[in-house]
Formats: structure tokens, sequence, C-alpha cells
């Protein structure tokens, strides 16, 4: 949501929320994440700047894991 449309990060918990309450919500089988960057990434982050591009690049590095289940998350927005 915040990647692809936008949305203040802010807003996410609400967002999030009412994804999965929505009926059609199933499970997704996980990607393989071997390789990709990680949370833990994170701490390597030594100023708000850095840490801020750093959770950029992880939310994207995840988004791009997920690329086989993107038409189904975006219905589910």
């Amino acid at each position: 949501m915040m990647l692809e449309q936008g949305a203040a990060p802010g807003e996410g918990p609400k967002l999030h929320k009412r994804m999965v309450d929505q009926p059609a919500f199933t499970w997704l089988d996980p990607p393989d994440m071997a390789g990709r960057m990680t949370a833990s990434d994170l701490l390597a982050a030594a100023t708000p700047g850095e840490h801020e591009r750093l959770v950029r690049a992880w939310a994207a590095a995840v988004w791009s894991a997920w690329t086989p289940h993107h038409a189904t998350i975006r219905a589910w927005l």
C-alpha cells in the first residue's frame, strides 16, 4: 500500500486490519527469502537518513520476493 499507492506509514495498522478482516483473505505460501535483505540489515544504519534508506530498500526487497502473489494482494486492497 505504501510502495505502490503512496499510503502514509501511519495508516499502516488501520489498512492492514481492513485487509485481513475481509472474507477474501486467504493464506499465501511465503516466498524463499534466502539471500535477500532482512530486517537485521537495518541495524547497520548510523543515521536516521540511512535508516530510512535501508527500511525502504528492505520493503522493496520483501515486496519483490512476493511477486508471484502480487495480483492476489492487489485484489485484497
